[in-house]
């Protein structure tokens, strides 16, 4: 297997605390990128994402991995409580047909923890935590979703982006109509896929500042 030498976003999360918006929109690109190309080339759902199944190396690349779960280990959740299940989608866990919608919900959660330093549905002092598995899944179904505000310093496009990956899954947007939302715009090239050239650099630079922090060096920027 190819070595993706920064790891995983939850664990370069551990070290940098919340991520700068440049990163929150190559995370956004990223993932939409690979579950656009699954689904229109391979009919695949990736099922799982998560902060744990995205890879950065230090060059700035990022890699969605571990896709393709199968259904009979997406029925068994009472594992994965602090895992997969934070990031489960209202309708998955009410039994209905999982589409690739599902998966933009996902990307929704992962991207308000990763802008807030936050977990969306509370694990940690500030916030309360649910009491079971079952606690979990209720509070995803009938509560509302996490949002991010404006006021605590985000950008409108990035909150809104967040937004509409959390609505409920009619109104919820697919990831064909995100990658084209102006959260994204300036950030991907001409070509509406690769990233342009003005990010590069400070993604470049980012990715390796988090590679030094793995051997021991302070973060910059």
């Amino acid at each position: 297997m190819e070595y993706v030498d920064c790891g995983s976003l939850d664990y370069i999360f551990k070290l940098t605390g919340p991520f700068p918006e440049f990163m929150l929109k190559h995370t956004a690109h990223s993932v939409l990128s690979g579950l656009i190309y699954l689904y229109d080339n391979h009919r695949i759902i990736h099922r799982d994402v998560k902060p744990s199944n995205v890879l950065l190396d230090s060059k700035g690349n990022m890699k969605l991995c571990d896709f393709g779960v199968s259904r009979e280990l997406i029925n068994s959740m009472a594992d994965t409580f602090v895992g997969t299940s934070t990031y489960m989608s209202p309708e998955r866990i009410q039994g209905g047909v999982y589409s690739v919608k599902g998966d933009v919900w996902s990307l929704g959660v992962m991207l308000y923890e990763l802008a807030s330093g936050k977990y969306a549905y509370g694990r940690d002092a500030k916030q309360v935590a649910p009491d079971s598995i079952l606690d979990l899944l209720q509070r995803i179904v009938n509560e509302s979703p996490p949002a991010l505000d404006p006021k605590d310093g985000f950008s409108p496009e990035l909150c809104d982006f967040v937004s509409l990956c959390l609505k409920k899954e009619k109104q919820r947007w697919a990831p064909h109509d995100l990658i084209k939302h102006p959260f994204l715009q300036g950030f991907i090239g001409e070509d509406g896929f690769k990233v342009s050239s003005e990010y590069r650099g400070a993604i470049k630079k980012w990715a390796k500042n988090v590679r030094r922090v793995q051997k021991g060096k302070a973060m910059k920027g």
